[in-house]
């Protein structure tokens, strides 16, 4: 294996610790809350088509953070080759990757906040 796949491979790997801590803390919360009161609460028609359009919002604003996380990991450890190296990638908030990142965690944030003071 060259040096290079074994890089890929260790980047990867710490993306995915990234990717299963993320998704135990934020998301998976708000999925199995969503999930739950979907099946045992006593909804109408239209509120459980709303719920199952919050869970599928959530599921793809969470699947977009991943793959921009592991882009943005992938950029700076792999593909820059510039002075600073990955901190000085980390570090650009000009970086479109690092902007996607904030919208979909403004996304994601949002609606589950709407999700939890909606029906209050």
């Amino acid at each position: 294996i060259s040096s290079m796949v074994r890089e890929d491979l260790r980047a990867v790997g710490c993306v995915e610790e990234l990717i299963a801590f993320m998704r135990g803390r934020t998301w998976f919360h708000s999925e199995c809350a969503c999930i739950r009161l979907y099946f045992k609460g006593n909804l109408a028609k239209k509120q459980r088509h709303l719920l199952v359009a919050v869970i599928v919002l959530l599921f793809t604003f969470a699947t977009l953070a991943v793959a921009l996380l592991l882009h943005h990991v992938l950029d700076a450890f792999i593909r820059y080759k510039g002075p600073g190296g990955p901190v000085e990638e980390f570090a650009d908030i000009s970086y479109w990757v690092n902007a996607m990142k904030t919208v979909s965690y403004v996304a994601q944030t949002s609606i589950a906040d709407g999700m939890l003071v909606g029906p209050c």
